[in-house]
Protein backbone atom coordinates (compact mmCIF):
# COMPACT_ATOMS: atom_id res chain seq x y z
CA UNK A 1 0.00 0.00 0.00
CA UNK A 2 1.26 3.31 -0.62
CA UNK A 3 0.12 6.35 1.99
CA UNK A 4 1.49 9.90 0.99
CA UNK A 5 0.44 12.93 3.29
CA UNK A 6 2.08 13.46 6.31
CA UNK A 7 -1.56 13.51 8.30
CA UNK A 8 -2.17 10.23 6.65
CA UNK A 9 1.34 8.50 7.39
CA UNK A 10 1.89 9.94 11.05
CA UNK A 11 -1.73 8.95 12.21
CA UNK A 12 -0.42 5.25 10.94
CA UNK A 13 2.49 5.14 12.49
CA UNK A 14 1.35 6.84 15.69
CA UNK A 15 -1.59 5.37 15.93
CA UNK A 16 -0.64 1.89 14.36
CA UNK A 17 1.69 1.54 17.70
CA UNK A 18 0.13 2.75 21.27
CA UNK A 19 2.51 1.36 23.10
CA UNK A 20 4.82 3.69 21.59
CA UNK A 21 2.68 6.46 23.42
CA UNK A 22 2.88 8.56 20.37
CA UNK A 23 -0.99 9.00 19.59
CA UNK A 24 -3.24 10.35 22.46
CA UNK A 25 -5.63 8.39 24.14
CA UNK A 26 -8.29 10.85 24.72
CA UNK A 27 -10.36 11.09 22.31
CA UNK A 28 -10.18 14.93 22.45
CA UNK A 29 -6.50 15.03 22.04
CA UNK A 30 -6.64 12.66 18.88
CA UNK A 31 -8.92 15.65 17.57
CA UNK A 32 -6.58 18.38 18.21
CA UNK A 33 -3.96 16.47 16.95
CA UNK A 34 -4.98 15.79 14.05
CA UNK A 35 -6.73 19.24 13.66
CA UNK A 36 -2.85 20.65 14.10
CA UNK A 37 -1.26 18.75 11.68
CA UNK A 38 -4.05 19.44 9.05
CA UNK A 39 -3.41 22.79 9.74
CA UNK A 40 0.53 22.25 9.70
CA UNK A 41 -0.08 20.51 6.56
CA UNK A 42 -2.63 22.72 4.55
CA UNK A 43 -1.43 25.94 5.98
CA UNK A 44 2.29 26.35 7.41
CA UNK A 45 3.51 23.99 5.07
CA UNK A 46 2.08 25.81 1.65
CA UNK A 47 3.55 29.16 3.44
CA UNK A 48 7.26 27.66 3.42
CA UNK A 49 6.57 26.79 -0.22
CA UNK A 50 5.93 29.60 -1.89
CA UNK A 51 8.85 31.62 0.03
CA UNK A 52 10.85 28.51 -0.99
CA UNK A 53 9.28 28.24 -4.09
CA UNK A 54 8.13 31.73 -5.39
CA UNK A 55 8.97 31.51 -8.92
CA UNK A 56 6.33 28.42 -9.40
CA UNK A 57 3.62 31.45 -8.44
CA UNK A 58 4.86 34.22 -10.32
CA UNK A 59 6.36 34.66 -13.90
CA UNK A 60 8.01 38.02 -13.61
CA UNK A 61 10.72 39.27 -10.94
CA UNK A 62 8.61 41.50 -9.20
CA UNK A 63 5.81 38.91 -8.78
CA UNK A 64 8.39 36.55 -7.00
CA UNK A 65 9.85 39.16 -5.23
CA UNK A 66 5.96 39.85 -3.83
CA UNK A 67 5.18 36.06 -3.58
CA UNK A 68 8.18 35.30 -1.67
CA UNK A 69 7.28 38.71 0.62
CA UNK A 70 3.54 38.14 1.56
CA UNK A 71 5.05 34.17 1.85
CA UNK A 72 8.14 35.23 4.56
CA UNK A 73 5.24 37.35 6.58
CA UNK A 74 2.90 34.45 6.25
CA UNK A 75 5.39 32.05 7.43
CA UNK A 76 6.55 34.46 10.05
CA UNK A 77 2.67 34.61 11.62
CA UNK A 78 2.58 30.90 11.77
CA UNK A 79 5.82 30.78 13.54
CA UNK A 80 4.38 33.42 16.40
CA UNK A 81 1.25 31.51 16.50
CA UNK A 82 2.57 28.06 17.10
CA UNK A 83 4.41 29.73 19.91
CA UNK A 84 1.28 31.42 21.16
CA UNK A 85 -0.17 27.91 21.25
CA UNK A 86 2.12 26.30 23.15
CA UNK A 87 1.76 28.86 25.93
CA UNK A 88 2.22 26.76 29.26
CA UNK A 89 2.31 23.66 27.60
CA UNK A 90 5.02 21.11 28.04
CA UNK A 91 4.15 19.70 25.09
CA UNK A 92 1.49 20.35 22.54
CA UNK A 93 -1.25 18.13 22.79
CA UNK A 94 -1.80 16.61 26.36
CA UNK A 95 1.08 15.76 28.38
CA UNK A 96 3.27 13.90 26.73
CA UNK A 97 5.92 13.47 23.83
CA UNK A 98 3.41 13.26 19.99
CA UNK A 99 3.93 13.14 16.39
CA UNK A 100 3.02 16.74 17.04
CA UNK A 101 5.75 17.51 18.20
CA UNK A 102 8.09 15.86 16.05
CA UNK A 103 6.40 17.45 13.10
CA UNK A 104 6.46 21.16 14.59
CA UNK A 105 10.41 20.36 14.45
CA UNK A 106 10.11 20.03 10.97
CA UNK A 107 8.62 24.20 10.31
CA UNK A 108 11.07 25.54 13.39
CA UNK A 109 14.27 23.91 11.62
CA UNK A 110 13.07 25.69 8.30
CA UNK A 111 12.83 28.93 10.06
CA UNK A 112 15.49 28.69 11.64
CA UNK A 113 18.07 27.26 8.31
CA UNK A 114 15.86 30.21 6.13
CA UNK A 115 16.18 33.25 9.11
CA UNK A 116 12.22 33.46 7.94
CA UNK A 117 11.70 35.28 11.42
CA UNK A 118 14.01 34.78 14.74
CA UNK A 119 12.36 31.14 16.14
CA UNK A 120 14.70 30.94 18.47
CA UNK A 121 13.15 33.96 20.52
CA UNK A 122 9.70 32.43 20.03
CA UNK A 123 10.04 31.01 23.51
CA UNK A 124 7.12 28.68 24.07
CA UNK A 125 8.32 27.03 20.31
CA UNK A 126 12.08 27.08 21.39
CA UNK A 127 11.28 25.51 24.88
CA UNK A 128 9.65 22.92 22.83
CA UNK A 129 12.06 21.80 20.72
CA UNK A 130 14.92 21.80 23.10
CA UNK A 131 12.85 19.08 24.66
CA UNK A 132 11.89 17.28 21.55
CA UNK A 133 15.82 17.51 20.42
CA UNK A 134 17.09 15.93 23.85
CA UNK A 135 14.67 12.80 23.35
CA UNK A 136 17.41 9.87 22.64
CA UNK A 137 15.04 8.99 19.47
CA UNK A 138 15.48 12.05 17.69
CA UNK A 139 19.13 13.04 18.58
CA UNK A 140 19.60 9.48 16.86
CA UNK A 141 17.60 10.48 13.57
CA UNK A 142 19.07 14.03 13.78
CA UNK A 143 22.51 11.97 13.61
CA UNK A 144 21.94 9.25 10.87
CA UNK A 145 20.28 11.46 8.51
CA UNK A 146 23.21 14.39 9.40
CA UNK A 147 20.08 16.96 10.39
CA UNK A 148 21.30 20.08 12.26
CA UNK A 149 18.59 22.71 13.22
CA UNK A 150 21.19 25.19 11.60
Amino acid sequence: HVLTENVGIMSYVAGGNPKAGLWPKETWDQAKLLSSMAWLSNTVHPAFGRYFRAERFAATPEGVAEVKANARATYESCLKEIDSLLEGRKWSIGNHYTVLDGYLLVFYRWGNRTKIGDVRSLKNYSALMDRVMARPAVKKVMADEGITLD
